[in-house]
């Protein structure tokens, strides 16, 4: 039997914003202490983080976003 996961991974789009910060605080919370620039990129990804030259992808399966990835 084969079975084939599709996932995309995509830009980010300001409807993501909730997604992206659940998933980062979900990481951040497991392996360190949430900062405040931490809570600034999270919860202001376009302002801090797209707007100053940086790029989100989100990874996709099945319409729900499952990670995420921001580069400065």
């Amino acid at each position: 039997m084969t079975t084939t996961t599709k996932f995309v991974v995509r830009p980010f789009k300001p409807s993501d914003a909730e997604a992206f910060a659940r998933l980062n605080l979900r990481w951040i919370n497991e392996m360190f202490d949430v900062e405040p620039a931490d809570e600034q990129q999270i919860h202001h990804p376009l302002e801090t983080i797209i707007s100053v030259g940086g790029h989100i992808a989100i990874a996709e399966y099945r319409g729900e976003a499952i990670g995420t990835g921001a580069i400065l």
